[in-house]
Order: C-alpha cells, then structure tokens, then sequence
C-alpha cells in the first residue's frame, strides 16, 4: 500500500474525527486516476480490493475487511515468482501435499487419543503433523536466479542499514526517503531508516 501511494496510485490521508466530545483520527485512502498497466497482477488485484465499493476507503473499514484478500494475494505473489523463473514449480505442489498430510495426521492424533486414551501417541502425532506443516510453509524452492535475487535483496538491505556510509549517493538522488520507504518497512528498519535521513538531510526535512 505505501509502495503504491509512492508511485502515486494511491493517497493517503490523515482526518480529524469528532464523536461526541471525543476526537479521534482516520486514515483515508484515495484512489488517483492512473493508468495502472505498468502494475503486477498482485499489486492490480490489491487496488481492486481496496477500492472494490469506491474511490475512497477508511482504515477502519480495512481493518474489518482486509484480511479475506491476504490469502488470494499471497497466491498471486507465489504465482507470479514461479511464472518469473524465481521459485520452482513443483514445490508449490508438494507444499498443498505436506499441508494435507500435516491436517490429516493432525485430525487422526485427536481420534487416536479420544478413543484410545493413548495421550503420548496423540502428541507425538500431533508434533509430526505440526513439523510437516511448518515445512509445507517453506516448502517454495528457490530457484539459481531466485537465489542470485534474495542476495541482492541482502545486499540492498544492508547498503540500507550502512546509508552513512554513501551520504554522497543518497544525496543525488530525490525522494529518495519516500521511494525507499516500502523497502524500509519491508525490512523492518523503518524507525532506523528515518533516523538516518533525518541525520543526513535534517528535522525539516519530515
């Protein structure tokens, strides 16, 4: 969502709200009219969710709403690394396959205690089921350029974390904290990414 307010699909805004005696404030965000065929299909697919009833969408609403997308846009994203040579294929298939055997150990560990008693059986069922299921998770493989990709992703996340480093480099470019922004929270180091911009370029600069 940030990523698309920073391409400019999206603006995001703050709102005074006023219930009784009580002010609170809302998030609001806008849909621009921008053409949007330069978008992913996961990325298309969240703005069509968003903005499924309107132009405009509270946060308040998402939060209610928001969380029936995450599953189909975590299958768009799954998809798409596999159609970009990024993961291989046929670990998305045993993935389903490990999570079916993981649900069904599951399920009969719980008859075999309820009817037998044998608690010890149960549980060791149980743990065998939760460790292919954590492995049904993971199970997306990475393929030779996947690879090459997450390692660049590393070395962007520490050219990030070392941004004194190249003051000279992040000096040359504009908005250059807006555009990064979205890889920041990615990475989790927003707090200290905005730390670091503030150090090169100023409190005036927020």
């Amino acid at each position: 969502i940030i990523e698309l307010a920073v391409k400019g699909y999206i603006v995001i805004r703050e709102e005074e709200q006023k219930i009784l005696i009580f002010t609170t404030k809302e998030f609001i965000l806008e849909k621009q009219a921008v053409p949007e065929d330069r978008l992913s299909s996961h990325q298309q697919l969240l703005l069509q969710t968003l903005f499924a009833s309107g132009n405009q969408v509270k946060l308040t609403v998402l939060k209610k709403t928001f969380y029936k997308v995450l599953e189909p846009l975590k299958k768009e994203v799954i998809d798409s690394l596999a159609k970009k040579g990024l993961i291989e294929k046929k670990s998305l298939s045993y993935r389903i396959v490990f999570i079916i055997i993981a649900v069904i150990l599951f399920g009969f560990s719980i008859i075999l205690g309820a009817t037998t008693g044998n608690s010890f059986g149960a549980l060791a069922g149980i743990f065998s089921g939760a460790i292919i299921f954590i492995f049904g998770l993971i199970m997306p493989k990475r393929t030779l350029s996947g690879t090459e990709v997450d390692w660049k992703i590393q070395g962007f996340k520490l050219y990030m974390n070392t941004a004194e480093k190249h003051r000279q480099q992040f000096y040359e470019k504009e908005h250059l904290f807006e555009a990064l922004l979205p890889y920041a929270i990615v990475f989790g180091i927003t707090k200290e990414w905005v730390k670091k911009m503030q150090d090169m370029y100023g409190e005036e600069y927020f």
